[in-house]
This record gives structure tokens, sequence and C-alpha cells, in this order.
């Protein structure tokens, strides 16, 4: 079977907010032999670590739509764990 190649990086974007750096990506593969043959991947990338999420969305929008969906998810978990950790400072027991 043909390798399929990275043709673009469709969106991309760092959340420094996360407790650890978190990079989502949308990447298009194309195939060399078959240039209708398009495969969407959805991956988020954690200090260096790959995880691909989707796979084979054939359609743009398709994997755009849940590129959102995750990006907002990793978002309100962020704005939550800022939230908790603003919260007072440890405070010693008064006498």
């Amino acid at each position: 079977m043909p390798q399929a190649r990275v043709l673009t990086i469709v969106q991309s974007e760092v959340l420094k907010a996360t407790p650890v750096d978190v990079e989502i990506k949308v990447i298009l593969f194309v195939n060399d032999e078959d240039q209708d043959f398009k495969v969407f991947e959805i991956q988020i990338i954690l200090k260096g670590n790959v995880f691909s999420l989707k796979q084979h969305y054939f359609r743009e929008n398709e994997a755009l739509e849940k590129y959102e969906e995750i990006r907002g998810e990793c978002k309100k978990y962020s704005e939550n764990k800022k939230g908790e950790s603003d919260g007072p400072a440890h405070k010693g027991t008064e006498k």
C-alpha cells in the first residue's frame, strides 16, 4: 500500500494555560498515487508526546468541527484548573 504524506497542517493551536502545554492539530494527508484520497487526522501533543484522537475524516468540515470541539474542551479544562489554583493561599492556624 502506498504511503500517504502530510500535505498541510490545516489548523493548529498551542494551549499554554493547561497543566502541560497542549498542541492540537488537524493534519491533511494525501496519497501520492491517488490525489482524491485524503485523510484528516486530529492530534493532541502533550509536551512532545503525540496522541492521535481521530483518523480518517474524509471531509474537512468534519475534521474542523471535531477540532473545535476538542479545543473547547481543553480550554474549558484549563479555565477550571486556573480557577482552582487562584484560590486563597494556605493560611496558618491562629492561636
